[in-house]
């Protein structure tokens, strides 16, 4: 696949969000949790100090100065600018923007965007976890609509419909944070861009509120764990019950750090402390509210970065399969699709991850007013439903991880579904499986680019495909 840029100057792609309100694409959610963070006003000059560029260097040692016009940005959100040695990648530059590059690296823009403003984190530049927070929300929109796009024409789909909506909401509900040993002190945070190298971090302005305690929280369980962290992450997530924290990459807990750990438990008030999926000290469950049902999260357990994401999705699903009589879940995780589903229809659950199988089980049991759902653990990549299981099903959801579902795709392919709703958090994977899809003689309806990974290149994709349309 070759590499395409992003360039507003010259794409004339049809964005949705100003001609569609929020409640006209999805009237059973309001149109308040849509609410996103105002950014502050444009920049009028700016000097940044870009990571992971391609450097150039200076001639018989004379230090020299390039001069650049950025007119496309690239798939991770780095200014792309022409030079008579081919294309120069430079993060944190806008199209429109011209830009002076030094021999040492350091870029001035001479001439801002008008789509430049100031980032909202102390933070950015320096570390990874964000590349578009000196963008504008409507840039960044129309860049990703724009990757999406680009993903659907290398797999043959050329003209679809692509829809944006913002999905931030109130905030990332689950972290993934490092913790490292620095001579006496305890470090917390994210790797920098194209690095191993740990930035620590006081703030992230990404987060719930219920999270932004989770970098103290990650020094304190560091130091009660001793030794030098060389592997140590932390997943702290916010659930009903409060904070569920899982220990990563330490291994076996000595004698002395399961005392300090206790104690470090008490004082931070955790609702859960697990190492490894085992779970060492607990407060309170910390559950879920999906639906009509309570789910308790497993130790680790994956979920929509966002609370706000998982209501469209899940919105979304239920409009789009709207009078199914039998329903199959694919990759169904802890049930966000199929526990709201089941209010209405029969569902059959299926995914490898065991502890969430169990957890969506146990939510089962406990739940009232919900149809029949079967929740099956099993191996998707390697034994998919086949077309004789799949008999008896009209509609399907399929959310796979990045990699996408290749064999499964081909068996819902050829099934005798009526309808197949599809999610994806990798555009070309999503793109690959869309076109089986397609080739087979499904109808591909409108896309959804589902931005809960505010600032970052990431997103999630949902389409529905019908039959035989």
């Amino acid at each position: 696949m070759g590499r395409a840029y992003f360039n507003p100057a010259r794409e004339s792609l049809k964005l949705y969000t100003s001609a569609m309100s929020f409640s006209d694409c999805f009237p059973g959610l309001s149109s308040a949790s849509q609410n996103i963070q105002p950014l502050l006003n444009p920049m009028k000059s700016a000097q940044i100090k870009p990571s992971g560029l391609i450097f150039v260097k200076p001639l018989n040692g004379v230090a020299h100065i390039l001069k650049l016009n950025i007119n496309a940005l690239g798939s991770k959100g780095d200014g792309v600018a022409e030079s008579p040695k081919g294309l120069i990648h430079m993060a944190f530059t806008l199209p429109g923007e011209e830009v002076e590059r030094l021999d040492d690296g350091t870029a001035h823009i001479l001439k801002a965007s008008q789509d430049r403003v100031n980032p909202i984190c102390k933070h950015f530049t320096i570390c990874g976890g964000c590349a578009m927070q000196h963008a504008k929300d409507a840039l960044i929109a129309r860049w990703k609509t724009e990757n999406a796009a680009t993903a659907l024409r290398h797999a043959g789909l050329k003209n679809a419909q692509i829809n944006y909506i913002p999905a931030h909401g109130a905030g990332r509900r689950r972290i993934n944070l490092h913790i490292r040993r620095q001579g006496r002190n305890i470090i917390a945070g994210f790797m920098r861009a194209k690095s191993h190298a740990l930035v620590d971090i006081d703030h992230c302005p990404l987060l719930v509120p219920e999270l932004q305690d989770a970098f103290h929280i990650a020094r304190v369980i560091g130091a009660a764990l001793g030794g030098p962290l060389k592997s140590t992450d932390l997943q702290i997530t916010s659930c009903l019950g409060g904070l569920d924290v899982d220990i990563r990459g330490h291994g076996k807990l000595s004698d002395k750090a399961h005392m300090e750990l206790a104690q470090a438990f008490t004082e931070l008030k955790l609702a859960r402390l697990a190492n490894h999926g085992e779970i060492l000290l607990e407060r309170e469950a910390p559950t879920l509210r999906i639906g009509k049902a309570l789910v308790v999260m497993p130790p680790g357990g994956f979920l929509q970065a966002t609370e706000l994401a998982e209501q469209i999705m899940t919105t979304q699903a239920m409009t789009a399969l709207e009078g199914a009589s039998r329903i199959i879940d694919l990759f169904c995780g802890i049930g966000p699709f199929a526990l709201r589903l089941a209010e209405t229809t029969p569902v059959t659950a299926s995914d490898l991850d065991a502890p969430a199988i169990a957890a969506l089980t146990r939510a089962i049991h406990h739940a009232k007013g919900l149809k029949p759902i079967t929740a099956l653990r099993r191996d998707l990549f390697r034994l998919p439903f086949s077309l004789r299981e799949l008999e008896g099903f009209d509609a399907a959801i399929i959310d796979p991880p990045r990699a996408g579902a290749m064999a499964q795709t081909h068996m819902l392919a050829q099934s005798g579904l009526k309808r197949i709703f599809a999610v994806g958090c990798d555009a070309a994977s999503f793109a690959r499986d869309a076109a089986i899809l397609c080739e087979a003689g499904w109808h591909m309806g409108p896309v959804t680019v589902i931005d809960q990974f505010r600032y970052s290149a990431h997103m999630e994709l949902t389409a529905l495909f019908n039959k035989g349309k």
